[in-house]
């Protein structure tokens, strides 16, 4: 049986001292393909999440006048599936800082069920 799947994936820095959150551009790590290969894979999003935290942790972001210095930020993503093309559906949970879950082959409580 051939699955058709789509979907999308905004990630976001949050600098937790301040309570604020930054649109990661996924086009400035990613190519288109890769960008719509991993909107469908949870292992690709968290190894992405993963990699955001080490490009972004000891780092400084301008923000207007403001300087934000980031130590160790939490990564977080809006993840939107369809199956089927019926309408898309949270697929992860986005309160979840994803730059702290563990790979392998447990249960994953992050990944939100896909209900009909």
């Amino acid at each position: 049986m051939l699955i058709e799947k789509a979907g999308y994936t905004q990630f976001y820095i949050h600098e937790p001292e301040k309570n604020r959150k930054m649109l990661v551009q996924n086009c400035d790590y990613l190519t288109p393909q890769q960008e719509k290969m991993m909107s469908t894979q949870p292992d690709m999003i968290l190894q992405f999440a993963k990699h955001l935290n080490k490009v972004y942790s000891d780092t400084i972001i301008t923000e207007g006048n403001e300087r934000i210095q980031l130590q160790n930020p939490k990564v977080t993503a809006d993840v939107r599936v369809s199956l089927f093309n019926k309408g898309n559906r949270v697929f992860i949970d986005p309160t979840v800082d994803l730059s702290k879950q563990q790979r392998g082959f447990s249960h994953k409580e992050w990944i939100v069920n896909y209900e009909n």
